[in-house]
């Protein structure tokens, strides 16, 4: 099992060494750690540092940090070619909680370029903008996380027809996603705890571990054995974010 996006540098973990430990004997491989502030670019590089080999970074600036300086913008560019991370994210647009919309939009197409540039996948944010996204990345020449996908089932089917990756977060055990689940197909999928937040069983910080729970999801859905879905979803990410065998 691969977590494709949990953020292990948030201050909700008081406990790293036991997160990790508990993910690794669950069955959990690689866990991908996106930024989402200038700072946290940073913290993450660290993490990927001391747990190598287990947790790979993205670096970026998501929407809700996107009133940073240029200056902070050239700074995250400098650090994502210098310390080439498995994907630039999580980037992206939200329209739900944030009212202005062009200083996002500014960062957002700054990433894109970037991410073409540097031929790295981009782990996209995308919260009420969805159609906006998938108009702006449908003809990108890099590879597409659509992230906690949040959208409509026509979009979903948007989203897999332009070729991009559907990643399906925890709180799919308690939300109705059945349908979401059934339309996306396991090559088009990836699973993500999103860690700390969305809680499988809603009690609390969410970890790594819990992924195997979306995972034991989609299966029962699907229809399909556990281990063929692992294998499927995993060779996924393996892929896409070039992590090898």
């Amino acid at each position: 099992m691969i977590d494709s996006h949990a953020h292990l540098d948030d201050k909700k973990f008081k406990n790293l060494d036991e997160i990790i430990l508990k993910a690794r004997n669950s069955g959990v491989k690689a866990v991908i750690d996106p930024a989402t502030s200038f700072a946290s670019n940073f913290k993450i590089l660290q993490l990927s540092e001391k747990y190598s080999g287990f947790v790979f970074p993205a670096l970026g600036i998501d929407p809700l940090n996107s009133n940073i300086s240029q200056q902070q913008l050239e700074e995250v560019k400098e650090l994502i070619i210098e310390k080439k991370p498995v994907a630039i994210g999580e980037v992206g647009l939200d329209y739900y909680w944030l009212k202005e919309k062009e200083p996002q939009q500014k960062v957002f197409e700054f990433f894109i370029k970037l991410a073409e540039e540097l031929k790295l996948p981009l782990i996209v944010h995308a919260r009420k903008a969805e159609k906006e996204v998938i108009d702006l990345l449908k003809n990108s020449e890099t590879a597409v996380i659509m992230h906690h996908f949040s959208g409509t089932l026509e979009q979903a089917e948007a989203c897999v027809y332009y070729g991009f990756y559907v990643s399906l977060a925890t709180n799919c055990c308690y939300s109705n996603c059945e349908a979401l689940i059934e339309k996306i197909p396991l090559e088009s999928m990836l699973l993500e705890t999103d860690s700390p937040y969305n809680h499988p069983d809603r009690k609390g910080i969410n970890e790594p571990a819990n992924i195997k729970k979306l995972y034991d999801l989609v299966s029962r859905v699907k229809e399909q054995e556990f281990k063929e879905v692992e294998k499927v979803i995993d060779k996924n990410a393996k892929r896409v974010f070039k992590l090898g065998d």
